[in-house]
């Protein structure tokens, strides 16, 4: 039985490629590739240098959790923190909560309509 956690992450990871490979943006990016649960960090990256043109920027920071390490995103808008951001749960490895944290930037429509057409 799957987790609810990769579910989420392949919830994410989706949400962030259909957005990257819509027009005019890059249709191809990554298409046909079979790997994609292990290239989250290439999709954020991508993802966050369009969201910069934009003014946002990103910080990953560790999240304590019941004693195990994890890993949210705090994010910014020219320098101002958001108030009311619903953010992601934290996840085990900082490439998953910045994908993570990517999808919830795009599922804002506060965020979303400030991102590059």
């Amino acid at each position: 039985m799957e987790s609810a956690m990769p579910r989420r992450l392949d919830r994410a990871r989706n949400l962030i490629l259909e957005w990257l490979r819509a027009p005019p943006r890059d249709p191809a990016f990554l298409a046909g590739q079979t790997d994609l649960e292990h290239r989250h960090e290439e999709i954020a990256q991508r993802f966050l240098t369009q969201a910069r043109e934009s003014g946002f920027e990103s910080e990953i920071v560790k999240a304590g959790s019941g004693g195990a390490t994890a890993y949210e995103v705090h994010w910014t808008h020219h320098g101002s923190s958001f108030v009311g951001f619903r953010q992601p749960p934290p996840e085990p490895s900082a490439e998953d909560a910045l994908l993570a944290g990517c999808a919830a930037l795009l599922e804002n429509d506060w965020c979303r309509q400030r991102l590059p057409k």
